[in-house]
C-alpha cells in the first residue's frame, strides 16, 4: 500500500534531506549541518536528534557540549539523595 498511497508519505519541511532510509517499521532522514552551526540533524519517525562533531584521538564532548545536563525537576520533586528519573 505505501509504493502506491500519498497517505504514508510524509514530506519533510526546511531544507532537503542528504540521506533518508526506509524500513518496513521507520524512515530515517539525516541533514547537513544549518547555518553558523557545527551539528547536524538526524529524525527518526519524527523524532529530532543532534548529531555533535568529533575527531579522532579528540576528547568525547561532555554533558555541556551536548547540552544534555541533569534533569533538575526530578531531583527537586525528589528531596534530598537518591532520585530515579525517567
Amino acid at each position: 500500500m505505501s509504493a502506491n498511497s500519498r497517505l504514508v508519505a510524509i514530506v519533510p519541511l526546511g531544507p532537503a534531506p542528504v540521506a533518508e532510509r526506509w524500513t518496513p517499521l521507520s524512515r530515517v532522514l539525516g541533514y547537513l549541518p544549518i547555518g553558523s552551526s557545527p551539528n547536524a540533524l538526524v529524525v527518526y519517525d519524527r523524532v529530532i536528534g543532534e548529531i555533535v562533531p568529533h575527531r579522532r584521538g579528540a576528547p568525547i564532548p561532555g554533558w555541556r557540549r551536548l547540552q544534555e545536563g541533569p534533569q533538575s525537576v526530578g531531583y527537586a520533586l525528589g528531596g534530598p539523595g537518591r532520585a530515579l528519573v525517567i
